[in-house]
């Protein structure tokens, strides 16, 4: 139960601290007086996203803090609580929220700081404010089936079929592409077969570049490197017959001539060798013997090899790299089927989870669609639409159509009056009548939850009479169980009020504020009169106003 509701610089309220109580509590005032803005108020300490447009004009910051008693036992909500590490002070959890002109927004639990996704989750569980246009829901049919399965709690079936559903995509995308590259398989094998045959048949190793570059530059070179070494061959062959001289000097110095001995040494290593350099140079001269036809070679080669490089975009010295790319791309190919045929058996499997689940989501909801019609039909009755007949229609969809709701349409259907066809909601019902179906349908789902706060913020819209003051009824049952703060302008529902909160708008000349008033008895059978005729309240209204307070006790 909300406790107390401390706001600061929110809208038009500057600082307001409100002690609440169990029960019916009805929040009244004029048009424009910020009823709303209350709501608001609690709505951020439940986790709704936060806007700067809310802080006061004038003011840096707006705050708001709620403070729950939890007296009663609520499993969701212990578990959220335990999820956290958020340990409640003397059985109360205080919920505080700001947010600066920045646009900063913070969140905290008991003092904890938490995230406002956090916060949300609390609030998921601690209340729920109906907007005024929240009944607007009931007129998308593509919510009901949502609305459905939160009746029958159905939420882990729901949950279910929405992850099955997911896995299935997964695979079937899979298996969708594969079945894409198959098709491009003969297309794509021959290609990449003409590419290693070509790479293959050109037989080119990283080494070949350097050998073909370093022959093509002497075959370049031609005559005149020709030329040099002939020259070099014929003065070394003039060394010949040294010979004769050398074995003189060594004779001189087998007699006694060191440094003659010691010259013949040294002449004799040179004649070994220029003999070397002979014959090397003689060798040379025949690999270096112009040869356009060899030349004509190497340079279509290099072209060919360079030709192939940018073909496949690459360095001329990567080509061994892309062969074997192309070989593995081949050996992958050759598995594509096998993997194909494994893919589909885990897309058959994950089909007959995503179907199974949806069976078993589809039995709930035709077990559970005729208890919520049974129990909306008897809310209804209650709110004086005894002869509107509900009904939770169900068309199984063609399994293409099957989606993370489910394999079904859900769609809540009214016959009006007696002898009346069953219609869609939103061809039928008129404003008043969708409220009241609203506030049919919350009583039907709050029935056995656990004790909660309940925020309706004119749920009475387009009724008045005694459709208000069955309205008034229902929530004053509703909040037998639950809190319930409703914003009304009729009343017939404010008289129900186990509490009576006046919301008024004060202005001083130069600044507005919104100031909110708890009434005792005699103040609320005046803001009741004031309610019945008007601004001049009259005695007839007051008397008026005594018998409602009066039927209402």
């Amino acid at each position: 139960m909300l406790s107390r509701l401390a706001i600061h610089h929110i809208a038009l309220i500057k600082d307001v601290e409100l002690d609440l109580h169990s029960g019916l509590t009805v929040l009244t005032g004029e048009t424009g007086a910020g009823k709303s803005m209350v709501m608001d108020a609690l709505a951020l300490c439940l986790g709704e996203r936060a806007d700067t447009g809310l802080i006061r004009a004038g003011g840096d910051e707006a705050r708001v803090e709620a403070t729950f008693s939890l007296t009663a036992e609520n499993p969701p909500l212990q578990r959220a609580l335990a999820a956290q590490a958020i340990e409640l002070e003397e059985g109360e959890l205080i919920l505080r929220r700001t947010l600066n002109r920045t646009g900063k927004s913070r969140a905290f639990a008991n003092g904890c700081q938490i995230t406002q996704s956090q916060m949300q989750e609390l609030g998921e569980r601690l209340g729920d404010i109906h907007g005024q246009h929240d009944h607007q829901l009931l007129l998308r049919a593509h919510r009901h089936a949502e609305i459905l399965d939160r009746f029958g709690d159905l939420k882990e079936e729901r949950r279910t079929v929405r992850a099955t559903h997911t896995a299935w995509q997964e695979a079937h995308h899979k298996l969708r592409d594969l079945h894409a590259r198959v098709e491009d398989q003969a297309r794509e094998e021959a290609l990449l077969k003409s590419y290693v045959q070509e790479l293959e048949t050109l037989g080119f190793t990283p080494e070949e570049e350097a050998e073909l570059l370093q022959e093509r530059a002497r075959l370049r070179l031609g005559e005149r490197l020709g030329e040099a070494v002939e020259m070099i061959a014929e003065r070394l062959s003039h060394s010949a017959g040294i010979s004769q001289a050398v074995s003189i000097l060594n004779q001189a110095g087998e007699e006694g001539d060191a440094d003659l001995a010691e010259l013949a040494a040294r002449v004799e290593e040179w004649t070994v060798e220029t003999d070397d350099l002979s014959r090397e140079m003689n060798s040379l001269t025949d690999k270096i013997a112009p040869n356009p036809i060899r030349l004509d070679e190497l340079e279509r080669r290099l072209h060919t090899l360079q030709d192939v490089a940018r073909k496949h975009r690459v360095e001329l010295n990567e080509l061994p790299r892309i062969l074997r790319d192309f070989q593995q791309q081949l050996e992958d190919l050759t598995l594509l089927q096998e993997g194909e045929d494994e893919l589909e058996q885990k897309e058959q499997i994950a089909w007959q989870s995503f179907a199974d689940a949806c069976g078993v989501l589809s039995q709930g909801r035709q077990k559970f669609a005729h208890q919520l019609e049974a129990a909306v039909e008897k809310q209804l009755a209650d709110l004086m639409m005894p002869d509107m007949r509900f009904q939770v229609a169900m068309t199984d969809l063609a399994q293409s159509e099957w989606g993370s709701s489910g394999a079904e349409r859900v769609a809540f259907m009214v016959a009006p009056n007696v002898g009346s066809e069953f219609h869609p909601l939103d061809k039928v019902a008129s404003g008043g009548e969708v409220s009241r179906l609203m506030l049919a349908l919350k009583a039907v789902f709050y029935a056995a939850m656990p004790p909660m706060t309940l925020v309706f913020d004119e749920i009475d819209t387009g009724t008045g009479g005694a459709v208000a003051d069955a309205v008034g009824d229902a929530l004053h049952v509703l909040g037998q169980r639950h809190q319930v703060l409703a914003i009304t302008h009729l009343p017939q529902v404010a008289a129900k009020g186990e509490a009576h909160l006046k919301i008024e708008k004060l202005t001083d000349g130069e600044t507005t504020r919104t100031m909110v008033t708890a009434l005792d008895e005699h103040k609320r059978q005046e803001e009741l009169a004031r309610m019945l005729s008007g601004r001049d309240v009259t005695e007839q209204a007051r008397a008026a106003a005594a018998s409602l307070l009066k039927g209402a006790a």
